[in-house]
């Protein structure tokens, strides 16, 4: 099954924050770390504790494909996995994680 993921607008970052809201998602980065060391970090927790989000996760990663959350939630693994690496690939290139790291070094 190919799944491309459509572009990532703002609006989405309102929907991301509210499944960070339910992992208890806490961002503090660690100065020192690269920002690639913090975006892994990031990740990694996100990965581990997405299960307590699983609707709104569905639901979030289906939007980004044009599937429902209920479809979403039976596409293959290789698949979905694409499509969070797609995510995770559009974050990075928005800087997202640069900008974290540089204001957390300016405390």
């Amino acid at each position: 099954m190919e799944l491309k993921i459509r572009e990532v607008i703002f609006d989405d970052l309102y929907e991301f924050l509210k499944i960070l809201e339910d992992v208890k998602f806490s961002f503090n980065p660690d100065p020192n770390k690269s920002t690639s060391e913090v975006g892994f970090e990031a990740i990694k927790h996100l990965l581990a504790n997405f299960h307590t989000a699983k609707d709104k996760t569905n639901n979030f990663f289906g939007s980004l494909v044009g599937l429902s959350g209920k479809e979403f939630g039976k596409v293959p693994l290789r698949d979905s996995a694409k499509v969070l690496t797609s995510f995770i690939a559009e974050i990075k290139d928005s800087d997202f994680f640069s900008l974290s790291t540089l204001l957390a070094r300016k405390k």
